[in-house]
């Protein structure tokens, strides 16, 4: 079954325990998710697998993409470079693999080691053919570091432009943690205690910061999805906010498909950006009549900020 021109992927914040539910919706693309590997420049073996699926015959093969590292005096001077080729062939798969590598990267810098990785995607042909595309999604990822917490300080990122690039690339470059110190996070100092950190947030010390984490800490992905079911049957099924909706929380979109509950327990804005475009390329790849909508509910994230987390979703 084809599917059809929209990909739903909302977001619910951690103010639905406190009855105010945030929702955002949004990509428009199309095709399914492939898989994407990691393989380091010096050897000849799979490393890590991102996501699962068989690669498309046309693309840029990773030999010749390796090769090309080779051959560049610039990305071949790191003393440790790993050659990251996504080879999922939509940009939502691509976006998925791009966090993930920033994941991988700030595991390495956490263990206090200095890392880069050449990222290219070698299979997505709207983003190898159409330049101004690709110029538009470094525009995006450019823009996520205003709500990262790493992304664009401690991992930087540069476009390769190389006419002799195979394929879109970009360098991602890791330094150590121990390389940081607190003159690198211009407020710092306002995160060095609980009472400020509670205050920033207009919250009063008669707060405790550890029970607003423990309020949704302590609740089972069970039992968040109860609550959100119950929120979605009450609100958008029985007042009949969205049109696409059935007559139950568990059915939703034209043709009618199952509805998806995704609980993630992503503390910072990296590893949510991973897990969501991660659903929305699971959506992407599912035939609409087994899965039309995803809901992915992010109890940990931002538990202190309906306002971080508008501009995260925004």
């Amino acid at each position: 079954m084809k599917k059809s021109s929209q990909a739903f992927v909302s977001l619910l914040g951690p103010s639905w325990l406190h009855s105010n539910v945030h929702v955002r919706s949004l990509c428009p693309f199309r095709p399914s998710l492939k898989f994407s590997r990691v393989v380091p420049r010096r050897q000849s073996r799979l490393v890590s697998v991102r996501c699962s699926g068989s690669s498309p015959a046309s693309g840029v093969p990773e030999e010749v993409i390796e090769e090309w590292v080779r051959q560049t005096p610039k990305l071949a001077s790191f003393p440790s470079c790993d050659v990251v080729i996504s080879s999922a062939w939509h940009i939502p798969g691509v976006l998925a693999d791009f966090w993930g590598t920033v994941l991988y990267l700030r595991g390495e810098r956490n263990q206090g080691r200095e890392a880069a990785s050449v990222f290219a995607v070698a299979q997505c042909a709207k983003l190898t053919d159409e330049t101004t595309l690709w110029e538009r999604i470094l525009s995006y990822l450019y823009s996520c570091a205003d709500i990262c917490d790493d992304f664009g300080v401690a991992i930087t990122m540069s476009p390769i432009r190389d006419e002799r690039a195979p394929c879109p690339s970009v360098l991602l470059q890791a330094r150590s943690n121990k390389a940081q110190s607190t003159e690198d996070d211009d407020d710092w100092d306002d995160w060095g205690s609980e009472d400020s950190l509670l205050a920033k947030y207009g919250l009063s010390g008669e707060t405790s910061l550890a029970e607003v984490q423990m309020s949704t800490e302590t609740q089972s992905d069970e039992a968040v999805v109860e609550k959100t079911l119950q929120w979605v049957q009450a609100m958008i099924v029985d007042f009949g906010i969205c049109p696409f909706t059935s007559s139950s929380a568990h059915r939703a979109g034209v043709p009618v498909g199952d509805v998806r509950y995704a609980v993630s327990r992503a503390r910072d804005s990296e590893s949510l950006l991973h897990e969501y475009w991660s659903e929305v390329s699971k959506v992407i790849n599912t035939d609409e009549r087994s899965l039309s909508t995803t809901l992915l509910i992010t109890p940990d994230f931002a538990p202190l900020s309906s306002e971080m987390f508008d501009f995260f979703s925004s």
